[in-house]
């Protein structure tokens, strides 16, 4: 299963904060270019661009890894296709199409353009560019990489998380939604049977007991891990 680890980028010098915010704006770029591709198309009612389009008009023309430019212009085609099918099925919304000018865009690095070394993380910039180095210790699981700005810039992580082979705990529980009583619940601790309403913290309390739980603060982010 993947997750998304967020690392906070702090303590970052005047001309590590300028690289990552020029990266953002240069992202924007290549959506702001999707953006007038398409709208050119509709507006001239040519064939819309696709991804073979796309990747022809941005080669070369963006200060980027070229998968991060990719990256960009599959989502402006996916918000195409989402805005395709809410104009199909729920004409009266009239939904746009993306028309709004950016000037920040999240930078992404598929896994194999990312580079782990010991205490720093390497995100290639392109050809003949200086790589963004960031001193992060990513674990051995991370792949894929999210700059983004959130009150500050931060660095989404995928990570590969072994699944669960069976639920934490022994205990069970059922809850029965009753037309007389608001709900009836009965666990395999001891409690409540038939249709006797016993409130569900009081079934759940025997439950948190036998259970371990694990907190990993990770969130999920699409399309982080592509």
């Amino acid at each position: 299963m993947k997750t998304v680890k967020i690392y906070r980028l702090n303590n970052l010098s005047s001309s590590r904060f300028q690289r990552l915010k020029e990266a953002q704006m240069e992202a924007a770029q290549v959506w702001n270019m999707c953006c007038e591709l398409h709208k050119n198309a509709r507006q001239h009612h040519t064939q819309w661009p696709g991804q073979n389009e796309m990747q022809q008009a941005t080669r070369g023309r963006f200060a980027l890894h070229s998968q991060s430019v990719q990256a960009v212009f599959r989502a402006f085609l996916g918000t195409i296709d989402t805005t395709l099918e809410v104009r199909r099925t729920h004409p009266s919304m009239c939904m746009k199409y993306p028309w709004r000018t950016k000037r920040f865009y999240p930078v992404h690095w598929p896994a194999q353009a990312v580079s782990k070394e010991e205490g720093r993380v390497v995100l290639p910039m392109g050809k003949g560019r200086k790589s963004l180095v960031l001193p992060l210790a990513l674990p051995e699981e991370a792949g894929a990489c999210t700059l983004v700005w959130n009150r500050g810039f931060e660095l989404y992580v995928c990570v590969e998380v072994p699944l669960a082979e069976a639920p934490p705990g022994t205990g069970q529980a059922t809850v029965d939604l009753g037309e007389i009583h608001p709900q009836a619940a009965t666990h395999s601790a001891g409690g409540a049977t038939g249709q006797k309403a016993v409130p569900v913290q009081e079934v759940l309390a025997p439950l948190e007991k036998t259970a371990t739980h694990q907190e990993y603060g990770l969130q999920t982010l699409e399309p982080a891990c592509s």
